[in-house]
């Protein structure tokens, strides 16, 4: 609520309460009335009638004498502020010690002390008074709220700014290893397109070295067209992939030479039979290779250990690649926020990676030592009854 709506004493019916003995209580109403002829006064004579009141309703103002039958102001006042801090509150005493006037000041959170005799200007210049500090308070509370809810929103958007920041960053540091390996990859290329040349001489010569270079042939062959491939992802050729047959110890040893590369490890801990290896699969083995190599590295991350690789064959012939916390090394974990396991670029890049290859990507429960990640990719013969059993676009239905 903005200051300017808040009620003030020409806008509402002041409330007070007044609590003492008969003779000087009549005399505080009949001024009261005087000066606000449209208030409401209640009148309590003992601290446990007041309570009664208060019970019932909250007040603009209590004035209270500083005895009572049952107790004394102070306490009484005290016991207000606790359970409506925003009255004003009154003591009404003869001659108070300065011990009693600090108490009441102090505990009972009085805002003035009147002395008889209550003369009507003094009253009058009391409960105004009294009133315009109630609303200043108020008024105040009411900023300080609003500006803790702007502070609120602006910590939130700052901390939206900063992660926006790091993405652009990370962003801008991938087109940065994109070009370089633009660069790094067309002088490769050229060396090996000439070395191809090479080895198609040596071929067809039908001397002794002619199988092996057939064999060189063909190994460059594939890597040229590899090459190619990462230089056009590289160059902004967005997700343009090569699929090719590749079998699943193709695709392992691969992986296992970019983790002792990139982690700097002696290898990936892999455990996969040797059907498994020998299994064919439709799939860019280069991307692929790098989409799990980025689940092995976010392991890294989440359970602080080395991460095991286990590559098995489902009872549909498709590959399941598990990933799991070394359960030898038990090292605490690095414990990551929601909020940075909720917005990893990586991890989308990885699912993107994964669907288009047919394949899903599955989050467990993070536990160092159970699975905490899985990758299920069709096999070859899989993927191609997949996409004959895909309708025709063209097709009318």
């Amino acid at each position: 609520m903005p200051f300017s709506a808040i009620p003030t004493i020409s806008d509402e019916v002041v409330a007070l309460l007044l609590i003492g003995d008969q003779e000087p209580i009549d005399e505080l109403e009949a001024i009261v009335l005087r000066t606000f002829p449209d208030a409401l006064v209640d009148r309590a004579s003992t601290a446990s009638e007041a309570r009664s009141w208060m019970a019932r309703g909250a007040y603009h103002m209590m004035m209270s004498a500083d005895r009572l039958s049952d107790g004394d102001g102070v306490s009484l006042l005290r016991e207000a502020h606790k359970n409506d801090p925003s009255a004003v509150r009154v003591l009404l005493g003869g001659e108070l010690s300065s011990e009693l006037a600090a108490e009441a000041i102090n505990s009972g959170k009085v805002y003035r002390i009147l002395t008889p005799p209550y003369t009507h200007n003094l009253v009058e210049r009391c409960i105004r008074n009294g009133l315009d500090w109630r609303q200043h308070g108020l008024a105040m509370s009411l900023l300080l709220k609003e500006q803790r809810e702007v502070h609120l929103a602006l910590a939130a958007s700052l901390s939206a700014l900063e992660r926006t920041q790091r993405q652009m960053v990370h962003v801008e540091r991938l087109a940065t290893v994109g070009r370089l390996t633009s660069g790094i990859i067309h002088e490769v290329r050229n060396q090996l397109t000439g070395l191809m040349g090479v080895l198609d001489t040596i071929r067809y010569d039908g001397g002794p070295a002619s199988e092996t270079a057939k064999r060189g042939y063909d190994v460059v062959k594939r890597l040229v067209a590899r090459i190619s491939s990462i230089e056009s992802f590289a160059r902004g050729g967005g997700w343009a992939y090569d699929m090719v047959d590749v079998s699943a110890g193709e695709m392992l040893d691969q992986l296992h030479a970019l983790y002792r590369l990139e982690v700097g490890e002696p290898g990936l801990l892999v455990a996969a039979r040797p059907e498994v290896r020998e299994t064919l699969f439709h799939l860019d083995s280069g991307k692929l290779a790098h989409a799990i190599l980025s689940v092995v590295q976010e392991g890294h991350d989440r359970f602080n250990t080395s991460i095991k690789l286990r590559a098995s064959l489902r009872s549909d012939d498709s590959l399941q690649l598990v990933f799991q916390a070394s359960a030898a090394e038990k090292r605490p974990r690095v414990n990551l926020s929601a909020e940075d396991e909720a917005e990893n670029p990586l991890r989308t890049v990885v699912k993107l990676i994964v669907d288009a290859h047919g394949g899903q990507l599955q989050e467990l429960d993070p536990d160092p030592m159970r699975e905490y990640a899985r990758i299920t990719l069709p096999c070859a013969a899989l993927h191609q009854q997949v996409a004959e059993q895909a309708p025709d676009p063209q097709e009318d239905p």
